[in-house]
């Protein structure tokens, strides 16, 4: 604990930020039941997984897409693929508008791509809403977006001396002055510097936020003109502030923080993939699960904006959960617990013949997921509010175990208790009593109607 606690701090300490205003946001809605939604269609019969309205901008008709929202019962979310369009106008030259550049590079605005996109996708949802469609989220997936390390250094010297004309006159460098918004006053010569400065915290900060606001354009606001109440996230948009950089990092060598807000929700991505993070954290399921529920916390502690995480299938070879499948189902529990408004599922089926069925979704794996979701719908059931109770808590990184607590309508505290392998009985105080974990399960349900926060500790272990 204290080796990790020591490397974290000397990043923070190069890695802060303020975390800039948004416009307002939807509050939090925690209450009714407690659902996902896929990218792919999910097993049929599934009570609490929502299949998606899948549009590809470049070629869903937008009339067939309404008729198809209106066979749809409750919500109806849109998955929209939006194929990376934002950064391929900005790259090169639009139909109608120039390219966003400078010279022969890019620069960081993406002004004239935005507006080409907002035009593309306003004419969609226009005729879609014309046509009777149903949408009540759009999940976008542009994930598009540059860092200081994917860009060549001739690029970032020229959007570091970029200057623009305003009112007939000469603004100098206005990529520094929206870095003057953070903490640090970055240096152009520092762009490769393989540790986390503070000029690469500020510059991939500044560049995330460039981005969200572009697919705010793009997308959000032609959606809400037509659907006021609508909810819109881009693929691992979050706000990660400055005081939680210590608490929760991408990984030693590039920490994260974050003010990227497409629309009204944090959408970020637990996938079980730790990066490089492993050598201070860990790398097995358990301990990348415990990461991941400290970055959710962090992400809650830094913003009020609501939160729509993001989780995979069970078979996912890009993380780690599936090498010990039961932590996939701690990680939707802890979503939950930990103030999730609802769930984004990543479960795509094969589609090509070459690829191995086993590493990808399947009814079963839906099936399962859809039976975890109706054990937390068993909890907290009832068109009262529910409330998570542990946001504010630190999950000590060398714990072999951790809980998330929540609150539901008729006053019961659920708490989920997560172990590492090997933990078989833990005590709970001050109950002064003992739970046994289900053998094969990786936790075990508390439940209490005293406001007295449990404290649980680890009894026993064996194999």
């Amino acid at each position: 604990m204290t080796a990790a606690k020591s490397v974290a701090l000397s990043i923070q300490l190069t890695c802060t930020a303020v975390v800039l205003s948004l416009y307002p946001v939807p509050a939090s809605s925690q209450s009714g039941t407690i659902q996902a939604y896929a990218d792919s269609p999910p097993v049929s019969g599934a009570r609490y997984i929502k299949r998606p309205l899948v549009v590809y901008l470049d070629s869903t008709s937008p009339a067939v897409a309404a008729s198809e929202s209106r066979t749809m019962t409750g919500a109806v979310p849109m998955y929209l693929r939006a194929g990376g369009n934002l950064a391929r106008h900005a790259l090169d030259t639009p139909a109608a508008t120039p390219p966003d550049k400078i010279g022969k590079w890019t620069n960081a605005w993406f002004t004239n791509a935005a507006a080409e996109e907002q035009n593309r996708f306003a004419a969609f949802i226009n005729t879609f809403f014309a046509a009777g469609g149903k949408v009540n989220y759009i999940l976008v997936d542009d994930e598009s977006s540059i860092t200081a390390w994917s860009t060549e250094s001739a690029n970032n010297e020229a959007i570091w001396n970029d200057n623009v004309m305003v009112n007939g006159s000469l603004r100098n460098a206005r990529f520094r002055t929206l870095l003057s918004q953070y903490s640090s006053a970055a240096a152009a010569t520092d762009w490769w510097t393989p540790q986390p400065t503070a000029a690469i915290c500020d510059w991939n900060a500044a560049y995330h936020q460039l981005f969200a606001e572009a697919v705010r354009t793009a997308y959000y606001a032609p959606a809400r003109n037509k659907y006021p109440a609508v909810r819109l996230s881009n693929y691992e948009d979050h706000i990660m502030s400055k005081s939680e950089a210590l608490n929760a990092l991408a990984s030693t060598t590039r920490p994260e923080y974050s003010n990227n807000v497409s629309g009204t929700h944090m959408a970020p991505a637990f996938y079980g993939y730790i990066q490089n993070a492993g050598n201070l954290y860990g790398v097995t399921p358990f301990e990348v699960l415990r990461w991941e529920i400290s970055r959710m916390r962090a992400m809650k502690r830094s913003s009020s904006v609501p939160i729509s995480p993001w989780f995979p299938y069970k078979a996912m070879r890009y993380g780690v959960y599936y090498q010990q499948p039961r932590y996939q189902e701690e990680l939707i529990y802890h979503l939950v617990l930990n103030g999730a408004t609802e769930l984004l599922y990543f479960n795509p089926r094969p589609w090509l013949p070459s690829q191995d069925p086993n590493e990808w979704a399947n009814d079963a794996q839906d099936q399962e997921v859809d039976g975890y979701l109706a054990v937390l719908n068993s909890k907290f059931t009832g068109s009262g509010s529910r409330s998570a109770l542990s946001t504010s808590s630190l999950i000590p990184w060398d714990g072999s175990l951790f809980a998330s607590g929540m609150r539901a309508s008729n006053g019961i505290r659920h708490w989920r208790v997560t172990v590492a392998p090997g933990v078989t009985r833990i005590r709970v105080t001050p109950a002064n009593i003992s739970l046994n974990i289900p053998p094969g399960s990786g936790g075990v349900w508390y439940a209490t109607t005293t406001s007295v926060t449990p404290t649980f500790t680890v009894e026993a272990t064996g194999n």
